[in-house]
C-alpha cells in the first residue's frame, strides 16, 4: 500500500490536470514526465503485488491460529480465562475467514486492471461480493 496510494493519487491528479505534465525535482534538478496511463498500470501493479502479499500473511496468521488452537485443545481447562481465549479464538478464525473472502473476490478485479483486458461479467461480481464481504467486517 505503501507504492499503490502515492501513484494512485498521482494518476488522480494527473488525470484531471490538477498537476502538469512534466514536474521539476528541485533537489534533484531533473525534469520528471507523468504519464497518466503509465501511473494507472504502476498502481494497479502495486494493488496486485498488495492483495498476493496479503494471502502470503493470511497463509502465516491461519498457522499461528492453528497453533494457538492446538494449545488450547492441550491445556483442556474449563476456566474463565480458557473460555476467554477460545471465544477470542472464534472471533479471530471469523476475522481470518472474511479477510480471506475479502481477498479472495478483489483479485480477480485486481488482475483484470494489471492486465487491461476486457470487463468480463466475473470481474463485476467479484467485486461485487468484495463489498459485500468487507460490509460484513
Amino acid at each position: 500500500m505503501l507504492a499503490y496510494f502515492p501513484t494512485e493519487q498521482l494518476y488522480y491528479l494527473r488525470i484531471h490536470d490538477i498537476i502538469p505534465a512534466a514536474i521539476t525535482l528541485p533537489l534533484l534538478g531533473k525534469t520528471m514526465g507523468l504519464n497518466a496511463k503509465k501511473l494507472s498500470q504502476a498502481s494497479s501493479r502495486f494493488y496486485l503485488a498488495y492483495i498476493v502479499l496479503e494471502f502470503f500473511r493470511l497463509k502465516e496468521r491461519s498457522g499461528l491460529l492453528y497453533a494457538k488452537e492446538k494449545a488450547l485443545s492441550k491445556a483442556n481447562a474449563n476456566s474463565v480465562e480458557a473460555n476467554a481465549e477460545r471465544a477470542e479464538l472464534k472471533y479471530s478464525w471469523n476475522a481470518h475467514t472474511l479477510a480471506a473472502a475479502y481477498n479472495t473476490f478483489r483479485f480477480p478485479g485486481a488482475l483484470h486492471w494489471y492486465v487491461d483486458f476486457h470487463d468480463p461479467p466475473f470481474v463485476s461480481s467479484s467485486i461485487r461480493f468484495a463489498w459485500v464481504v468487507s460490509g460484513a467486517r
